[in-house]
C-alpha cells in the first residue's frame, strides 16, 4: 500500500458525474433563489401601493357607486 496516495480514494469515485450533480443543483438553488426574491419583491410592492393608497386618505367605498359596483 502507497502512503500518502490517494489513489485508492479514485477507485469507484465518478468525479465528472459528482461535479455534474453538485452543477444541476447549483442551478436548482439559484433558479430557487430568484423565484423567492421576485416573490418577495412583489409582496414589498405590493405593501408600498397599500401604504401610499392609505396615506391618500382614499376608502375601499370611493372604488364603488350607489349601484355597489
Amino acid at each position: 500500500m502507497e502512503y500518502n496516495s490517494f489513489s485508492f480514494m479514485k477507485q469507484g469515485f465518478d468525479w465528472q458525474e459528482t461535479q455534474s450533480k453538485d452543477m444541476v443543483e447549483i442551478d436548482d438553488r439559484h433558479d430557487s433563489d430568484e423565484e423567492e426574491l421576485k416573490h418577495e419583491r412583489d409582496i414589498m410592492k405590493a405593501d408600498d401601493l397599500r401604504d401610499e393608497w392609505r396615506e391618500s386618505g382614499m376608502s375601499i367605498g370611493d372604488f364603488f357607486d350607489d349601484r355597489g359596483w
